[in-house]
């Protein structure tokens, strides 16, 4: 056997895969730098991960650290190490001692308001998203159907997300939206659902 042509080959099928691998990783990178929101639920919570262009990653966590280091490996691309925004209303020093720990946090806010071409804003426990037909999402537990009743009829969100319903409210809830055109999204613990903006 002729080991100079041996050593060519391996050495040409190291190239080629390594620029195979770079092609697929810049065409990765291009089609997938979508605008995203990754929501998860513990049950009680919602932990939502924006995921926007240029790479901007906008953080709303759950009060567990565990549940929103979850939601950060599902919503953040693998390599991206940097939190631009940390909505931090009602956040443990914990928490944001770890996240700290863990990415490079740029910011911490207490309200969101994204200029987008899609517009994000939080109010309370509340995250729209979009104008028109928007969505509507509760990062916290229903604690009071009636006014969420009011809320959703207000706001008149065709598709509206929620961490888990008890059986009561989701009663009390359902004959109430029954005749209207409102999808309620209902993730229950350990669940989790990505959106494109």
């Amino acid at each position: 056997m002729d080991y100079q042509i041996a050593s060519k080959n391996v050495i040409f099928t190291i190239v080629l895969l390594s620029q195979l691998y770079i092609i697929g990783v810049f065409l990765y990178k291009n089609v997938s730098n979508n605008q995203t929101v990754t929501l998860c639920s513990n049950g009680q919570q919602l932990t939502a991960v924006f995921h926007l262009r240029e790479e901007v990653t906008v953080l709303i966590p759950a009060s567990s650290v565990k549940d929103t280091l979850d939601c950060l490996r599902r919503g953040m691309s693998f390599n991206d190490r940097t939190i631009e925004y940390v909505i931090a209303k009602d956040t443990s020093s914990a928490l944001i001692e770890v996240l700290h720990a863990r990415y490079a946090v740029n910011e911490e806010q207490d309200e969101l308001e994204l200029a987008l071409t899609i517009p994000v804003r939080l109010s309370g426990d509340t995250v729209e998203i979009g104008g028109a037909s928007s969505i509507a999402v509760f990062l916290k537990e229903i604690s009071n159907p009636f006014k969420f009743i009011e809320y959703v009829a207000e706001k008149n969100s065709p598709t509206v997300i929620v961490p888990e319903i008890n059986e009561v409210i989701a009663r009390l809830i359902e004959k109430n939206i029954i005749d209207s055109n409102i999808i309620i999204t209902e993730l229950r613990e350990g669940e989790y659902a990505t959106i494109d903006l």
